[in-house]
């Protein structure tokens, strides 16, 4: 298999990417996993049983559309105790879901509070394609919600916590994004903080350093032969995380784990947990450092910028603002020269593009809908800072990063408030006609 240089990996930024750690677990309740996993590397074989106790805030008035692995064979299926297993028949019609198939519970076997689903499946996870973040192999094991292996709702079940207990494989080392506990016969890993996704990571090389300064915490799981990038990869990590909390708003723990995959291909991605990084190349990572730095930096700053829909044209919320805040800390550290190239290449991307209110997210192909997200949504942010000033865009930006943006028209409605309504408006002209 051809090898996936440092510029690819960077390039690539999977759908999904969202996360924030920080939030301490208020009195609301959220949908919850307890799950018992056996996974065979080799074989790819998959054993599966728990429970997902599904809390629904309000009386449900569509039906719930639960999304699994193609290839897996229920045991059982109980919902509420009412036997489900006759009806998986649907194929996915999710597109980054599209080896999965689809379980649909009408909405009327459904409670409006606590909802009792048991589970039970087995068999073998379905060959992901080449360029795919989730992989199954004797080298590097990462499951998470692209197969998915476990019970998913992307509509219903976005925010959720979990306990999963994972079967030792002798010679392996087993570890996620949640907190890790190694016994004798199994590997707990369990997140208490509401998350969206349970990556699991098996590998017989990947080795735990953890590093520390000014109460940024970081938890690194990488491939051991990268030691020599350890002090430059920390330090970077370290700093863009340091930047950022200039940037947003600051956080008192800043606390996370961050993987370096071992497959090739794929690129990164970020969780509610922390960030799982494409294969490091050490002889390619001084030559690309500032893409790195900036790498790293939009994938910590999805730990603020995640809510909105990733489906939808509204998607930029996330990918432009946490692009914008990458260029920012770029921008302490780097300086304006490498700040004015970067942004003179994504004005040449955004160049011939549709308007970004309302473009297809779904239906465009990927190059325009990479420019639209990376490219043009930044620099109608830069255009904003241009118009406010620098410093009262850094206030505005700060304080949107704590405003738990869902939709552009909650964007709106608070730089009306906050800048006055010519300045909304002008905004909103250039998301609709530029």
């Amino acid at each position: 298999m051809k090898k996936t240089s440092l510029f690819l990996i960077l390039s690539v930024l999977v759908i999904f990417s969202s996360g924030e750690i920080f939030c301490k677990v208020k009195s609301e309740k959220y949908s919850d996993y307890s799950i018992n996993l056996s996974i065979d590397p080799e074989s790819r074989d998959i054993i599966v049983d728990g429970i997902l106790i599904y809390r629904s805030k309000n009386a449900l008035s569509s039906d719930l559309s639960i999304y699994i692995d193609s290839n897996m064979v229920f045991d059982k299926l109980l919902v509420n105790g009412i036997d489900f297993r006759s009806i998986i028949t649907e194929k996915s019609d999710n597109r980054f879901l599209p080896i999965a198939r689809k379980i649909i519970i009408k909405n009327r076997f459904l409670k409006r509070n606590d909802n009792l689903i048991e589970f039970s499946y087995k068999g073998k996870l379905m060959p992901m394609e080449a360029m795919s973040a989730n992989i199954v192999s004797k080298e590097w094991t990462e499951i998470g919600l692209y197969y998915p292996w476990f019970l998913f709702s992307p509509d219903f079940i976005k925010l959720f916590t979990y306990n999963i207990s994972v079967k030792n494989l002798s010679g392996y080392s087993i570890f996620g994004l949640g907190n890790v506990t190694v016994n004798k016969w199994t590997t707990n890993i369990s997140s208490f903080t509401p998350t969206n996704d349970m990556p699991i990571c098996m590998s017989e090389k990947s080795k735990l350093t953890i590093f520390n300064r000014d109460n940024v915490y970081i938890n690194f799981y990488h491939n051991p032969i990268n030691y020599e990038l350890l002090p430059k990869f920390s330090s970077d990590i370290l700093q863009m995380a340091h930047n950022l909390q200039n940037v947003l708003s600051r956080r008192k723990n800043f606390e996370i784990t961050i993987i370096e995959s071992l497959r090739e291909n794929g690129g990164g991605y970020a969780r509610i947990g922390g960030v799982v990084l494409g294969e490091l190349k050490p002889n390619e990572y001084d030559d690309n450092r500032v893409a790195m730095k900036k790498y790293i930096a939009h994938e910590l700053a999805h730990l603020w910028w995640y809510r909105a829909n990733t489906s939808e044209w509204e998607d930029w919320l996330n990918e432009s603002f946490a692009e914008m805040s990458s260029l920012m800390a770029i921008r302490q550290t780097e300086g304006e020269e490498v700040f004015a190239s970067i942004l003179e290449k994504k004005r040449n991307n955004s160049l011939k593009t549709p308007p970004l209110w309302g473009f297809d997210r779904n239906g465009c192909d990927y190059e325009t809908a990479h420019k639209i997200l990376y490219s043009k949504g930044v620099c109608f942010l830069i255009d904003l800072e241009e118009k406010l000033g620098r410093e009262s865009f850094a206030k505005l930006f700060s304080s949107l990063s704590d405003t738990k943006l869902t939709s552009t028209g909650q964007l709106l409605d608070y730089l009306s408030r906050t800048c006055g309504e010519d300045i909304a408006n002008w905004f909103e002209h250039k998301l609709k006609f530029q």
